[in-house]
């Protein structure tokens, strides 16, 4: 994954966070981990693992599979070198 589409998905991320009024804190409590933690994880999505993505959809109310499928899209993108 480039530098440009962890970009992106944790743009989307984040987005999607602010959209439910939702901070880091309180995500962090969620997936049962600190807030430094999280931030991390949201900063670099690709460390983002299935359990966790779950719990994120969940608490944000975001289809998992658009997440998967943006995050495969750009993948498979910059293989191809588009």
């Amino acid at each position: 994954m480039t530098e440009e589409q962890k970009r992106i998905i944790s743009d989307e991320l984040k987005l999607q966070r602010f959209k439910n009024k939702i901070n880091q804190e309180d995500m962090a409590k969620k997936l049962g981990m600190s807030t430094k933690t999280y931030m991390t994880l949201e900063n670099n999505p690709e460390r983002i693992n299935l359990a966790q993505g779950f719990i994120i959809s969940d608490v944000l109310n975001w289809n998992l599979y658009d997440f998967i499928w943006h995050k495969t899209l750009l993948n498979v993108t910059s293989e191809k070198g588009e």
